[in-house]
């Protein structure tokens, strides 16, 4: 079964720095973990300021448990999963996880779309991740054409190994 810390390790090489982007949405962020969002889960800390190790915490407890990261036998998937979860959102990555997947789109890893994940060839199922998460943000950026800044950073995180 997948582990936290090497799925951490990988979503740090997109997001391990302190990024203060004015066209970013998401304001100021530390670890992939927005100002906005750190606000709501622990409004006494400061981004500028986060740990790894609360990063991590706020990982576990917020992007892992909710992917069932322990339950996925494929680390590279669980890595993918953790990565789009960081970066989209939990419904946005479910979706489209389950898009790839082929099965009704909840946005809810449950236990059969959880079954299909484990049951699906890994390779096969990345390979597809990847194109559909170039599909997700090519569609952002045409939704949202200010956007194209980030696009060609997106891409490149979305077809990472």
């Amino acid at each position: 079964m997948a582990e936290l810390e090497p799925a951490f390790a990988f979503v740090l090489d997109s997001e391990g720095g302190l990024e203060d982007n004015s066209a970013d949405a998401g304001g100021v962020s530390k670890f992939g973990i927005s100002s906005v969002l750190l606000a709501r889960l622990h409004p006494d800390w400061d981004v500028r300021t986060l740990t790894a190790e609360q990063a991590r915490v706020i990982y576990l407890e917020n992007f892992w448990a909710p992917i069932h990261g322990d339950e996925i036998s494929d680390q590279k998937l669980a890595n993918k999963l953790l990565d789009m979860t960081v970066n989209l959102g939990y419904g946005a990555a479910v979706k489209l996880l389950q898009r790839a997947l082929g099965t009704p789109q909840d946005g809810i890893l449950g236990t059969d779309t959880l079954k299909l994940l484990n049951t699906t060839n890994s390779d096969t199922l990345l390979l597809e991740i990847k194109a559909r998460l170039c599909e997700y943000y090519t569609r952002t950026v045409l939704k949202n054409p200010t956007d194209v800044t980030f696009l060609l950073g997106w891409l490149r995180r979305a077809v990472r190994p």
